[in-house]
């Protein structure tokens, strides 16, 4: 700990990688999806990927974020018989 920091029970730790995502639902167009054949995998780009990663460069670590568009299309119903 860092002289003069006393955390007792209050503070909470953790450990290990905190990745942060953006996750934002749209492809404004057919040529912002693409098939890398070196990879053999589908290769993202344009406004959809762009508004993505802002959304993720808002977040802290260890917190995932939706866009408006993503959250309007989840099915609430869906979810929660998902839970039950």
């Amino acid at each position: 700990t860092m002289p003069g920091l006393h955390c007792r029970n209050l503070c909470s730790m953790h450990r290990g990688l905190r990745v942060r995502c953006g996750v934002h639902t749209g492809v404004a167009s057919a040529s912002d999806v693409t098939l890398n054949r070196a990879l053999n995998r589908m290769q993202y780009g344009g406004m959809s990927l762009a508004m993505a990663k802002a959304v993720a460069d808002c977040a802290h670590g260890g917190q995932i974020l939706i866009t408006g568009d993503t959250f309007t299309r989840l099915s609430v119903e869906a979810l929660k018989e998902r839970l039950m």
